[in-house]
């Protein structure tokens, strides 16, 4: 099945949801549970309306598309606060997907903390337009946890601040990790990263500088 017919099945799919549910609300409501209950056509376009709105990408789907790119990443990471800063050099390619709704990521890079392997990892990044709330998902090859993040922007999305909450793998204990995106120009971002120390005291555990390749 291609991707648009796939995409208007799934509309389609939500659409009648929404009048079942409606049509039932409707039917409870009526007197001693009586009723047809099916929603009028005025009521079918206001859910169509309602959905279309929802689902059309709009102004910070086009600050996530400052990010697309093919990226050189500096950058440097820390387990703890007392420890010293252990560099590391790492490329991604970053594009926008599925109509510009979503930012697709691609990282590879350097071994970390001693892995036999070069690191690898993948990542999307959108704005629920429900939620009002920009939203990330991550996955890489130090694990096999997929994180979820949730965040907001400032006036501008000249930066860009989310947060994951999980388990540490190491500890089985809950934790976050907090990401602020920093857009200095069309060719430059910064990423830094934060997580609570062994005390719950936030500090800064990695730092990186993407340039933008020449085209």
């Amino acid at each position: 099945m291609k991707s648009s017919t796939r995409i208007a099945a799934f509309a389609a799919s939500l659409i009648i949801a929404a009048a079942s549910v409606l049509a039932q609300e409707k039917k409870t409501d009526a007197p001693h549970g009586g009723g047809a209950g099916q929603p009028s056509a005025e009521e079918m376009a206001k859910m169509m309306e309602t959905f279309t709105k929802l689902a059309a990408p709009g102004p910070h789907h086009q600050h996530l598309a400052a990010l697309a790119g093919n990226w050189t990443i500096a950058g440097k990471f820390r387990m703890t606060p007392d420890q010293p800063w252990e560099e590391h050099k790492s490329e991604s390619e970053a594009e926008m997907m599925l109509g510009g709704r979503f930012l697709f990521q691609h990282f590879e890079g350097e071994p970390m903390l001693g892995m036999p392997t070069n690191f690898e990892g993948l990542g999307f990044m959108g704005f629920d337009n429900q939620k009002g709330k920009l939203v990330s998902v991550w996955m890489d090859n130090m694990g096999t946890m997929i994180m979820t993040s949730e965040g907001a922007c400032d006036a501008g999305c000249k930066s860009m601040t989310f947060r994951g909450d999980f388990v540490d793998p190491m500890t089985n204990q809950p934790t976050y990790m907090k990401s602020v995106y920093k857009i200095e120009s069309p060719t430059k971002y910064v990423v830094l990263m934060y997580a609570p120390d062994a005390d719950g005291k936030e500090f800064q555990m990695m730092e990186l500088v993407h340039t933008k390749k020449q085209s």
